[in-house]
């Protein structure tokens, strides 16, 4: 008789075995003279229970082909878990969401090896960017005209930049757009510092008659520029009472400073701490009186294409600062890295306390307009409403 191995399935359940092929079978009888086999062989005397043999197979594969048309009318096509594609004429289901990755805002936001890129890398290497749908991609730089470069042509999205950057950027064109701050001075943390040569005999308390003709180390036409002149001016010495010595790199710079062949020079941390260290030193710094910030800037064009998606970019932002802030030291292998801090400074060096990411303050944007105005390097009126993003009004 018949040995059935698996019955169809009912609509909408599966068997254990419904990938598996149906087979029947039927005992066969050994071949002999006048015995035609039990397959076909309609007569003699089993032909009664041949009959009823071929009547049960054959009402088996009737009953299978109603239930398997009845299930397809049933169940609309879907994706298979094999990769296979649902009908174009079918919506997707209401629950079923993309695959990772796709419909996701890409960014791409160049940095330089320095402190206050260090927020964007916590908060791409924690995930805080990925877990609201972006994808961000931290493009390296060693020289701020590579990083502009990148940005004119179109190459990254946005940059860590400073106002003064940002505003001569503005000033020839281009619609770069300052959304917020990712570093200021504090009274425990200074962003800059005007250091004095070791080599020089600087009196104490230092007076504006001891800086008065002296050459000073810093980068031409540069937020360095800037810090260095309101450096000198909180000192009541003029930018134009001293020789400024254009040194744009600022390795270059503190060697220049160490060996005498510069008397003074402007540097940021934690280069200023490292001249410190080997016995420069400081006229003046930025600790409690800050006078310009780092700041994250986009172009306008991107940021009003995304402005919704860019809301899941600042919440990142954000978290990476309140995780940093509250553990510093959890981090301090990915900052000494980050920010390249000296080796010898790699176990001592603090790290600081970022700002919540919020705009800079309209004030300073102001006073980094007047003192470009002031040296004739912008070639359009630029205000800080042309400055700062839609949305991202000023403190």
């Amino acid at each position: 008789m018949a040995d059935v191995r698996r019955r169809p399935a009912l609509c909408g359940k599966k068997s254990r075995h419904e990938d598996e092929d149906v087979r029947f079978t039927i005992p066969q009888k050994k071949l002999g003279e006048g015995d035609k086999g039990a397959i076909g062989y309609m007569g003699g005397k089993h032909s009664g229970r041949l009959r009823r043999l071929a009547v049960v197979v054959f009402a088996w594969l009737l009953a299978s082909a109603f239930w398997g048309a009845g299930c397809a009318r049933q169940a609309p096509a879907s994706p298979s878990a094999g990769g296979g594609e649902a009908s174009p004429a079918s919506p997707a289901p209401a629950d079923v969401r993309p695959p990772a990755g796709e419909n996701r805002l890409a960014v791409r936001v160049g940095i330089l090896p320095t402190i206050d890129a260090f927020p964007l890398v916590v908060a791409e290497r924690t995930g805080a960017f990925t877990r609201r749908g972006i994808e961000v991609t931290l493009v390296p730089f060693q020289s701020a005209s590579e990083r502009d470069s990148a940005f004119l042509a179109g190459q990254i999205d946005g940059m860590v930049s400073d106002l003064v950057a940002a505003s001569l950027l503005r000033g020839s064109g281009k619609d770069v757009r300052v959304t917020v701050a990712l570093m200021e001075a504090s009274p425990e943390t200074r962003t800059f510092a005007l250091l004095g040569s070791p080599r020089v005999a600087w009196p104490d308390p230092l007076t504006p008659e001891a800086l008065r003709g002296r050459q000073v180390a810093m980068s031409q036409n540069s937020v360095v520029e800037y810090v260095g002149d309101r450096f000198l001016e909180r000192l009541g010495v003029a930018p134009r009472e001293v020789v400024k010595s254009w040194v744009p790199k600022m390795p270059d710079r503190m060697t220049m400073l160490a060996e005498g062949n510069v008397d003074a020079a402007v540097l940021p941390e934690p280069l200023a701490t490292l001249a410190e260290r080997r016995g420069a030193r400081v006229l003046v710094d930025d600790r409690g009186n800050n006078l310009t910030h780092a700041v994250l800037v986009f172009s306008g064009p991107f940021l009003a294409e995304n402005s919704r998606a860019m809301e899941g970019f600042f919440a990142a932002l954000r978290e990476a600062v309140d995780t940093l802030n509250a553990s510093p030291e959890r981090y301090r292998r990915d900052f000494v890295e980050s920010a390249r801090v000296p080796q010898e400074l790699e176990a001592t060096y603090t790290v600081p306390r970022f700002p919540l990411p919020a705009p800079p303050p309209r004030q300073e944007i102001e006073d980094v307009l007047a003192w470009l105005r002031g040296k004739d390097l912008l070639s359009t009126e630029v205000t800080p409403d042309m400055l700062l993003a839609p949305g991202f009004g000023s403190r």
